[in-house]
């Protein structure tokens, strides 16, 4: 990990559907952001919002919906035809790159989407705030 970038750590868990959200140091350029994800159920939906410094526009998602891995792009989900299990732990790496309004999905190391357009590019020069959303999040 790069030691001029700030990192994080926040543990959300609950039965029930809500989101937790976390402001961070607006971070520009290329930004990596790593978690460990696991879901209870598979079926359910379940994201991860990477917003802008004020937390008003989302530039990237990613989730499970339907037994599968989701990312937005042009404010839609689109299915990564990737299957997720409940109940297993992956590592989730999301790269964004803030000068070319892109970014790519890995999981556990293999990519499940690259080149992605940033949803709202336009408003989204920096991000500065996660927000994890949707069943067992509260």
């Amino acid at each position: 990990m790069n030691s001029d970038r700030p990192s994080c750590s926040s543990r959300a868990r609950s039965t029930s559907s809500g989101s937790v959200s976390r402001q961070i140091s607006n971070q520009n350029g290329e930004v990596t952001i790593s978690f460990a994800y696991r879901t209870a159920d598979a079926a359910g939906f379940d994201n991860l919002g990477l917003y802008d410094g004020d937390g008003s526009d989302f530039g990237a998602v990613v989730g499970t919906d339907n037994g599968e891995w989701i990312y937005y792009e042009s404010s839609a989900p689109t299915q990564s035809g990737v299957a997720v299990s409940s109940d297993t732990w992956y590592l989730v790496r999301v790269a964004i790159d803030l000068n070319a309004d892109t970014y790519s999905i890995y999981v556990d190391g293999t990519a499940i989407a690259t080149g992605i357009n940033l949803n709202n590019a336009a408003n989204v020069g920096e991000m500065g705030q996660l927000e994890l959303t949707g069943n067992g999040v509260g």
